[in-house]
């Protein structure tokens, strides 16, 4: 179990520091060189500037049930696929069930002239946000405590 971040475009990066510090949770930050991300706990991994590079990087890192936060769509689906959670910033979750709906907005929205980037956020987005972090956490350490039982 691990949380990675899309840190090139998450603004909320010490609260998921935070929790992972607090809960003992390994946790990845990628961004590229246009970046400048410092963390004391986790671990920061630079990527270079070519297109998709932080994406793929993200991508060939994952585990199943990782726990992925960015805002990408197409890395979304990607994480998906390989069995990762994958919670976008706002504090909802990317599922196979919503994840076709964003990619066909994002279709629609690349086709016009007026590009309209993410919304701005909500004090109840961040709490959300938080909230989602550790139902993860909590469903996750539960499933690992499950499975030791199982092996006595």
């Amino acid at each position: 179990m691990a949380i990675r971040v899309d840190a090139d475009a998450c603004p909320d990066i010490l609260i998921v520091e935070n929790l992972s510090k607090k809960y003992q949770i390994d946790l990845f930050l990628y961004f590229d060189f246009a970046h400048q991300i410092q963390s004391s706990y986790a671990t920061c991994i630079l990527c270079d500037t070519s297109f998709q590079s932080v994406d793929m990087k993200i991508i060939k890192d994952i585990h199943t049930k990782d726990l992925v936060i960015t805002q990408d769509y197409g890395l979304a689906v990607l994480a998906i696929g390989k069995g990762a959670y994958v919670l976008n910033p706002k504090g909802f979750y990317y599922t196979l069930n919503t994840i076709d709906t964003y990619l066909m907005e994002r279709h629609i929205h690349s086709r016009t002239k007026h590009r309209r980037g993410p919304k701005r956020r909500k004090k109840m987005d961040i709490q959300n946000f938080s909230k989602q972090i550790l139902i993860y956490i909590e469903r996750e350490y539960r499933t690992l405590f499950i499975e030791k039982e199982k092996e006595k």
